[in-house]
């Protein structure tokens, strides 16, 4: 019986080694990074994509603090107009608070559920050449915090929880089209240490 079961644990081992369908990992493993990204699970956030055919980019909150979800969310998105142009901004369980996009200060009802990545917005977009298009994700011009991208506790209503963009700052575009954009590295930072993903 000892022998079935040494058989059996090493039979399972085995067999995990050698999966090529494990998930890859979210690009930021720290607490509330927000990015776009080409999957809800936050791992790719570069794409090819061919152009005049409508895909589909999504705004995530990765690792959220608040255990109790997110009841609302400011941020701003910029991007070159040309050649990219986005034919619909979907932003999750909104309830018709400001909208100014590409400028976003959202309220939500029912507030998103916490899971390891909400996905806060779908965004559907076509481009017209194949030129390399980046992103950011920055400030609200009027945010709650000023120079801050926030989020609300749906468990606490009075707290405004900070993100920061998933790739290093609002100087480093947080995804690319079309772009040569090889996936970020993790490196210490000496001024924020919450945040260990940087393009190379």
């Amino acid at each position: 019986m000892k022998a079935l079961l040494t058989i059996l644990v090493m039979t399972t081992i085995l067999i995990g080694a050698g999966r090529t369908d494990v998930a890859p990992a979210q690009i930021d493993p720290d607490p509330d990074g927000i990015g776009i990204y080409f999957d809800t699970e936050a791992t790719t956030h570069c794409s090819y994509v061919p152009v005049g055919v409508p895909f589909e980019m999504y705004l995530v909150l990765t690792n959220a603090s608040a255990t109790a979800g997110v009841a609302g969310w400011e941020c701003r998105i910029e991007y070159s107009e040309f050649p990219l142009f986005i034919l619909q901004w979907l932003p999750h369980n909104w309830i018709g608070s400001f909208w100014d996009p590409p400028n976003f200060m959202i309220g939500l009802d029912p507030p998103l559920p916490w899971s390891p990545t909400i996905n806060l917005m779908t965004i559907s977009a076509i481009v017209f050449d194949p030129s390399c298009t980046w992103l950011h994700i920055v400030p609200h011009p009027g945010a709650s915090i000023p120079g801050e991208i926030i989020y609300l506790d749906a468990g606490d209503y009075a707290t405004l929880i900070t993100m920061h963009q998933s790739t290093g700052g609002p100087n480093i575009p947080v995804a690319g089209i079309n772009c040569d954009c090889p996936p970020p590295t993790g490196i210490e930072s000496m001024t924020w240490s919450g945040i260990k993903s940087v393009f190379r």
